[in-house]
């Protein structure tokens, strides 16, 4: 008879898994650990003397800052980083990402709690970081040929089950799974369960602030 996962202790969900799984103790731990298995990446390519490049997500957030901390206090050289955005914001047109100014901007966040610092002390490059372009929606496909393929995609799930923007394919849209497996980096929609989630963050839970549009990366970037 097959358990309900929900009945599992936290220490049972690992064997309960076909995929390896390590649990945390709680969102700080995440952020530590995510941040450290950054840098043991770029310390792996370092070693190699290549280049790492990592498809990233903002969320969870405390990752960013964390990996500065270590590269700074352990002197890791991030010459070597490229860093892929997974996705960003969009006007209310879908035609432009949403301007730095704004407080839902991801290319803020990274900025101010990882590339500006990163830069200035670990020799992290600006031109080794690319997000997706509305305007010229294969540019990260063809950034992340350039860059010979991508080493990990890092990825939060969302409520819904989405990655990066990706929303699940309603019963209307007709995908299978293969061509949502191949789906390529485009401007999405964003479903109303994801606007909700992001709002109680950002907005205090004013739906009308929220952006409609994102651009993402596609599944097919991610499950490369």
């Amino acid at each position: 008879m097959t358990r309900d996962i929900t009945s599992y202790s936290i220490e049972e969900i690992g064997n309960a898994s076909s995929i390896p799984v390590q649990v945390v103790a709680d969102k700080v731990a995440l952020g530590r650990t995510f941040a450290e298995c950054m840098i043991q990446h770029v310390n792996n390519g370092n070693q190699q003397r290549k280049q790492t490049v990592l498809i990233m997500p903002v969320g969870p957030t405390g990752q960013w800052k964390l990996a500065v901390e270590i590269a700074k206090r352990e002197s890791v050289d991030l010459s070597n980083l490229h860093i892929v955005s997974m996705d960003e914001y969009l006007t209310e047109d879908a035609a432009h990402p949403i301007p730095r100014t704004d407080p839902f901007s991801f290319a803020r966040f990274i900025r101010s709690n990882f590339a500006d610092e990163a830069a200035a002390s670990c020799g992290f490059k600006m031109e080794n970081w690319v997000a997706p372009d509305p305007a010229d929606t294969e540019n990260v496909e063809k950034q992340i040929a350039d860059w010979g393929g991508v080493d990990v995609a890092f990825a939060s799930v969302g409520l819904n089950g989405h990655l990066a923007f990706n929303e699940p394919p309603s019963i209307t849209d007709n995908w299978s799974e293969e061509e949502f497996a191949n789906s390529p980096t485009r401007i999405q929609k964003i479903a109303e369960t994801t606007k909700a989630t992001n709002s109680i963050c950002g907005t205090g839970g004013d739906l009308t602030k929220v952006p409609d549009y994102a651009v993402t990366i596609g599944m097919k970037q991610i499950l490369g």
